[in-house]
């Protein structure tokens, strides 16, 4: 892989941008449900393609990771998107630089699995998530492996950056993958968290979890930062002004993955 691609931007960058990455940002923005006056965080969110996904949706999407030079290049990609509604910072998960209670839905796609001590960072996920909202967690699974890995780029027939880059991924994730060893049951106990959901994308490799904090979640009015107030007005819910015709739709860590 580095003979290929010898970056770890532009490593980062192609990732978002393959088959599989926008398989799993589609898959898991319908499972979220965002609403359009939902205001969201990505903890590590690299290149900020799943940024972009978001902002077609969120009334405010915010990004923040650790690396600079990932956050220049994530907002230069959201300028080339006209995400207006999304914003990046620096900052680390281990204490992310937003007050209590600050996002609707907080997600973490592909980190926790590299961290030997995940439950700190699950509940600072969760200190920054509204009560009633959601704190959304994307890991590989336990069955996720070079193996499983290249039976998935066959059956889907990945070829070239697309096969190299998920089996780079499976073997990071066999060789790192630490989340699974963690009992997690007394932390969710202590923090009241009542509503755990689980699913699975990428053909069961990679797992889904959703925890939803207790409380009543705040109702809002969307403020549409891309259109003016009348017209946000005849916009059904879920609908961007540029998709009213149409329903719509749809740094250490880095160099462990290349």
């Amino acid at each position: 892989m580095r003979g290929m691609v010898e970056n770890a931007i532009d490593f980062f960058d192609m990732i978002g941008q393959t088959d599989w990455g926008k398989s799993l940002y589609r898959t898991l923005v319908h499972w979220i449900g965002i609403h359009i006056h939902d205001e969201v965080l990505d903890v590590g969110c690299g290149a900020g393609h799943f940024l972009a996904q978001l902002a077609q949706r969120a009334n405010r999407v915010v990004g923040v990771d650790v690396d600079p030079a990932m956050v220049s290049r994530a907002e230069l990609n959201l300028g080339d998107y006209r995400a207006d509604n999304a914003q990046v910072v620096v900052g680390a998960i281990q204490a992310l630089p937003f007050a209590d209670a600050s996002f609707d839905v907080v997600t973490c796609i592909n980190v926790l699995f590299m961290f030997e001590h995940p439950i700190p960072l699950v509940q600072e996920l969760y200190r920054v998530c509204r009560p009633g909202g959601q704190v959304i967690l994307v890991d590989p699974a336990e069955r996720l492996n070079p193996w499983t890995a290249q039976t998935y780029c066959l059956e889907h027939r990945s070829e070239d950056f697309e096969r190299d880059s998920f089996l780079s991924f499976a073997t990071a994730a066999a060789r790192y993958r630490r989340s699974h060893e963690v009992d997690f049951g007394p932390a969710l106990d202590a923090w009241g968290i009542e509503r755990i959901e689980t699913s699975h994308v990428l053909d069961g490799l990679l797992d889904l979890v959703r925890m939803v904090k207790p409380g009543e979640k705040p109702v809002r009015v969307a403020s549409f930062p891309w259109v003016g107030t009348d017209a946000a007005a005849e916009l059904a819910p879920g609908m961007r002004p540029d998709d009213s015709a149409s329903q719509a739709a749809e740094g250490d860590v880095r160099d462990k993955l290349r």
